[in-house]
C-alpha cells in the first residue's frame, strides 16, 4: 500500500499480487472445491449487504486500527481479530512487497471478505467528490492482473478476474462515507477527526470455508505497482470458537 501524507490529495492504495498460481499447472476440474464464492450478485441476499456495501466496511475497518495493530503492517497475522465483528471477517492485504501470514485464525462461520487490489482517497478542503473518483477509477482501470487462489484452486476456474470484465469490481457508493482517524493512524488523519473518503477496487466474497487449515493468495498489478500476500489460515471449529468467546467474556 502506498500513502501520501498529503491532505490536499490523500491516495491510499492498498493491492496485493499473487506470484504464481498452482492451479493453472493442474486438472482444476479433478481437484475437490473446498469453498464456494459469493457472487456480487447474491451478496446482498446471502451476506445482508452488497460488494460495494462490504468495501466501505472494509476500509472503515482498516483505516480505524491504529499502526501498532493495523493487520496491513502485520507480517504474520497476528492482529487479524482486532476490531473484527459481524458475520464477515476481514482479510487484509500487505503495504508493499510480499507477506506471509501463518498465524491467522478464523472464527467458525464467518464469511471471508478480502481485495486482491483497492485504492481509497481522502477529500481535503472540499476537494469535489468527483475529482478523487476520477483518481481511483484511473488507477483501477489501470490494473494488468488480478489474481485470487485458495487452497490452490484458481478462483478465475469459478469467476472471470480479467481486469476489465470481471464482476468482483465495486466502488463506494456516491457520496463520502467517513472514516474517524485513530490515535497513531496509517493515514496522517488528525486523531478524532472524521474524513470523508470514497473508493474503488476488486473484492471478493468467500462464504466460510470447512474447519481446518487453508491457503488463500490474492492481488493484482496495477501501473507499476505490484505485491503479494499469502494466508496460511486456520479456520476454527464451532467448539474452539466457542470457547474463545468464552475467555473473552472473563
Amino acid at each position: 500500500m502506498k500513502i501520501l501524507n498529503k491532505f490536499r490529495r490523500t491516495v491510499v492504495i492498498a493491492f496485493a499480487a499473487t506470484l504464481f498460481l498452482i492451479a493453472a499447472q493442474a486438472d482444476v476440474s479433478a481437484t475437490p472445491m473446498s469453498f464456494d464464492i459469493i457472487h456480487p450478485n447474491d451478496a446482498g441476499e446471502r451476506t445482508g449487504m452488497t460488494y460495494g456495501e462490504w468495501s466501505v466496511a472494509w476500509w472503515q475497518h482498516v483505516f480505524e486500527i491504529p499502526f501498532e495493530n493495523n493487520p496491513i503492517f502485520d507480517p504474520t497475522g497476528a492482529s487479524r481479530n482486532f476490531g473484527q465483528t459481524g458475520p464477515v471477517f476481514f482479510l487484509v492485504n500487505t503495504a508493499s512487497g510480499s507477506a506471509i501470514r501463518n498465524a491467522c485464525r478464523v472464527p467458525a462461520g464467518k464469511a471471508l471478505f478480502f481485495p486482491p487490489l483497492t485504492i481509497s482517497g481522502f477529500t481535503h478542503k472540499n476537494e469535489p467528490e468527483h475529482s478523487l473518483r476520477n483518481y481511483n477509477r484511473s488507477f483501477i482501470n489501470s490494473t494488468r492482473e488480478i489474481q485470487v487462489s485458495i487452497d490452490d484452486v484458481d478462483v478465475g476456474t469459478m469467476v472471470s478476474l480479467e481486469p476489465h470484465s470481471t464482476p468482483l469490481r465495486a466502488a463506494s457508493a456516491d457520496g463520502f462515507f467517513s472514516v474517524i482517524a485513530p490515535e497513531n493512524n496509517i493515514f496522517g488523519g488528525v486523531p478524532g477527526q472524521s474524513y470523508e473518503t470514497v473508493s474503488d477496487g476488486f473484492y471478493l466474497m468467500v462464504a466460510p470455508l470447512p474447519p481446518g487449515p487453508h491457503t488463500i493468495k490474492f492481488g493484482g498489478v496495477s501501473r507499476n505497482f505490484a505485491a503479494d500476500v499469502t494466508y496460511n489460515l486456520v479456520v476454527e471449529s464451532e467448539e474452539a470458537t466457542q470457547v474463545s468467546r468464552r475467555r473473552k467474556r472473563r
